[in-house]
């Protein structure tokens, strides 16, 4: 199956998003529900927020 991998840009992200801390499956339960609302796979979500959280790291 096709889904997100919890890494630490993904907690992150998400985290950021709704202003608290969540663990693994929290993550994985709301970025596979948000690529379903906006017609993306799960993976191809995964990819944008992590290059988008690399490129945050990259410019501190």
């Amino acid at each position: 199956m096709e889904t997100v991998k919890p890494d630490v840009h993904i907690l992150r992200f998400v985290a950021g998003a709704i202003g608290r801390t969540v663990n693994e499956l929290e993550a994985v339960e709301a970025l596979e529900e948000v690529a379903k609302r906006l017609g993306l796979s799960p993976r191809t979500l995964d990819w944008s927020i992590w290059e988008y959280q690399r490129a945050l790291v990259g410019r501190r």
